[in-house]
């Protein structure tokens, strides 16, 4: 339930002095069926590439999950109770695991001292409407041993109610 079915292709090259090109394709389905995850959109899951460096850190671009998610995930009770059992009705943390956005730019710092910071924005896609249906987000992650903490802000602008906004903050 929590991962849900599917299938997808990952990989990198090394472009010399500790840069590498990635990529990730996924594509969500339903096992009983084959049928896509969601009718008419390849690769439905992740699609993306980037440039990671250990140094200079992660920067990636395409469909992908949030600055937000990645980095407070791992403290959600969606990760703990197995997807949609421990997810929070109307998704008002934006923790469960559907929310992934097209047109993203993604950086993540390399790890310092236990120290992790990312950063996203997301082109809206509304002709038009600069800020329609774009998402900007911002966090923090703090891991040493067992130990593991993270805050982080996101905001959502709904291009189909034409101007609304929803935040998630944490």
């Amino acid at each position: 339930i929590w991962a849900g079915s599917r299938f997808g292709l990952k990989g990198s090259e090394d472009l010399g002095g500790g840069t590498k090109a990635i990529f990730q394709l996924e594509e969500g389905f339903n096992s009983a069926t084959g049928a896509q995850a969601v009718t008419g959109l390849a690769f439905n899951r992740q699609a993306y590439v980037g440039v990671a460096n250990p140094t200079y850190g992660t920067f990636t671009a395409g469909r992908q999950y949030t600055s937000y998610y990645t980095l407070l995930s791992p403290y959600s009770p969606t990760t703990w109770l197995t997807g949609a059992y421990g997810a929070h009705p109307g998704d008002i943390d934006s923790l469960d695991t559907l929310y992934r956005v097209n047109n993203s730019l993604v950086y993540t710092s390399p790890s310092m001292h236990g120290l992790t910071v990312s950063g996203s924005y997301a082109l809206g896609g509304v002709a038009g409407r600069t800020n329609a249906g774009s998402t900007y987000s911002a966090a923090i992650q703090y891991l040493n041993g067992p130990f593991g903490i993270a805050a982080g802000y996101q905001r959502i602008n709904n291009a189909a109610s034409g101007g609304g906004a929803w935040d998630a903050n944490s």
